[in-house]
């Protein structure tokens, strides 16, 4: 099933031929559809031709709404006038002047219409070309269309319609100038086409003891002395059409060297019509498809104003069934995106859901390890920091002399505190010094106990990386170090002091370290994670019954 969204009627009346062509405009363009060609009709009644015109209009199912005719050359005179580019705001009072100076008498009328062909703002000139016909023949026409039961809605120049089927060729039309040849039975019509609004003809009547050949010649020379062309410009094809069109090809290619038949290149869709039927309804189809497409003979028209037909708001149904259909189709396009939407949303909210149970686990998870993370890391600080108390106490425990002992230790992140008694306090301050986990030793003061008899000290130092338990340095090289830098000191007693020549061994990290020093109290704090309150951490306090081998402070 096709949908025609308009359609159109051409008629060329000649001398002998009647030619009716319909051409439809569908969604997908126009197409030719059936033809009645009528040879010698003038010798016909004018019943029995009105009966085969309604019986091809009804058996086609076509219309007579648009019916454009055409004059043949014979009847139309074609003027180029050019005039001020100043005029062109009153254009229609200067061309019907123009018109009254051509009139050959007052009683001779005639109807025109124009084109512009050139509008030149450098040389302020405007360019037109006024065609004319006598009102006796425009009226002579309507009449026997009239009594054929039709009304044209437009008259034009039936080569016309040869420069409209152009278009639809497949060379097209281009800006150098092409001609197309009609040869018929009584005369030669020569046609240049010098773009899409440029259109020149001249008419040549044929007798029959002439020669073909010699007036298609004729004909161009009397053509193209009447068009002034550039130098430059150059004849890109000649076209031949009509009845005689196949019997003149090759005589012209063997005088001008190109021709082609111009219905061979035709690019339109025919239904119920043959393509070889252009070269005697060429007109026609043309006049019919220039009322259905823009060019600027669409609105040429001969008819006089006050006769001619306005076409019945029937003719808009079309297109108003064409913008409904085109909303229905932006309706449809826009709602079929919509349902797509719709259902995309859809499945993207159930995969939501489906994951949802699933995204939730996994954050708790994240979250219970990032908590066992933090613990981890707490735990960690905590013991790293108890071992490094447990490696300056146990360092502390084996570096301190018999003859000395410490009252409290504090421990503050990296610095740690001793305070006790000692013989010759200054002694250790060396034996520290080379402690594996002190550096920087420093003593705060240095003072003599009156109820003990020994110096009261109080050492500073600073903590570094411990040695893992069990790991002790060999002190003898300190020890002869201090009593060489101790020499000529001014207290023989202090300088006199010596350390012990052997260390106990270091118990095993697993247990517990042996208690052989005696302490009166010990106080931890800082990152160590022991309370400061001395009764929070054991007590390193032994009687002389529980410890074994020598006795110490600590």
């Amino acid at each position: 099933m096709t949908f025609n969204l308009d359609s159109a009627v051409g008629i060329e009346i000649s001398k002998r031929r009647l030619v009716l062509s319909s051409v439809v405009r569908g969604l997908r363009g126009l197409r030719v559809g059936p033809n009645l060609v009528v040879e010698d009709f003038q010798e016909l009644d004018r019943a029995e031709l009105q009966s085969r015109i309604h019986d091809f209009i009804g058996s086609n199912g076509l219309t007579t709404e648009n019916v454009v005719v055409g004059l043949s050359r014979d009847r139309v005179a074609i003027k180029q006038v050019e005039l001020p580019l100043e005029v062109e705001e009153n254009l229609d009072q200067v061309v019907q002047f123009q018109v009254n100076k051509l009139e050959p008498s007052e009683d001779l009328k005639v109807c025109f219409d124009y084109l512009v062909l050139d509008r030149d703002e450098k040389s302020k000139r405007i360019t037109l070309q006024i065609i004319l016909a006598s009102r006796e023949a425009v009226d002579e026409v309507i009449a026997l269309l009239g009594d054929l039961g039709l009304q044209p809605s437009s008259m034009r120049l039936s080569s016309i319609g040869l420069h409209q089927l152009l278009r639809f060729h497949k060379d097209g039309i281009s800006e150098h100038p092409s001609i197309i040849l009609r040869c018929e039975e009584e005369a030669i019509e020569a046609i240049l086409i010098g773009g899409p609004d440029k259109h020149f003809s001249c008419h040549q009547p044929v007798s029959s003891q002439e020669n073909r050949l010699e007036l298609l010649s004729s004909a161009l020379d009397n053509l193209l002395s009447q068009v002034d062309l550039d130098g430059s410009e150059q004849v890109q094809e000649i076209y031949l059409t009509g009845s005689g069109a196949d019997e003149a090809l090759e005589p012209v290619r063997e005088r001008f060297g190109s021709a082609q038949l111009l219905s061979d290149g035709v690019s339109l869709k025919f239904e119920g019509a043959a393509r070889s039927s252009l070269a005697v309804t060429g007109c026609s189809v043309g006049l019919a498809a220039s009322s259905l497409t823009r060019s600027p003979f669409s609105k040429m028209n001969l008819i006089p104003p006050e006769m001619r037909r306005s076409r019945t708001q029937l003719s808009y149904v079309p297109t108003v069934v064409l913008a409904v259909l085109l909303l229905f189709l932006l309706g449809l396009s826009t709602s079929r995106e919509y349902l797509q939407q719709t259902q995309l949303l859809a499945g993207i909210s159930a995969q939501r859901d489906e994951l949802r149970p699933r995204v939730a686990w996994v954050r708790e998870t994240r979250e219970e390890a990032d908590q066992l993370a933090e613990l981890a890391v707490e735990m960690s600080t905590m013991l790293s920091g108890r071992q490094r108390v447990l490696s300056v106490l146990k360092e502390l425990t084996e570096l301190i002399p018999e003859d000395a002992y410490l009252q409290s230790v504090r421990i503050q992140m990296n610095k740690v505190t001793m305070t006790g008694f000692s013989d010759t306090a200054a002694s250790l301050i060396p034996i520290l010094q080379g402690a594996n986990c002190l550096t920087n030793v420093e003593s705060k003061y240095i003072t003599r106990d009156r109820r003990s008899g020994k110096d009261k000290f109080s050492f500073e130092a600073s903590i570094e990386e411990c040695a893992p338990l069990g790991q002790v340095r060999n002190w003898n090289a300190d020890q002869q170090a201090f009593e060489t830098k101790q020499k000529g000191s001014p207290d023989p007693g202090r300088a006199g002091c010596r350390l012990r020549s052997s260390i106990p061994s270091v118990p095993s990290v697993s247990g517990p370290p042996a208690r052989n020093r005696r302490s009166d109290s010990l106080h931890t704090a800082g990152d160590s994670g022991i309370p400061q309150d001395a009764g929070a951490g054991p007590s390193l306090r032994e009687s002389s019954g529980q410890s074994q081998g020598n006795r110490s402070g600590l």
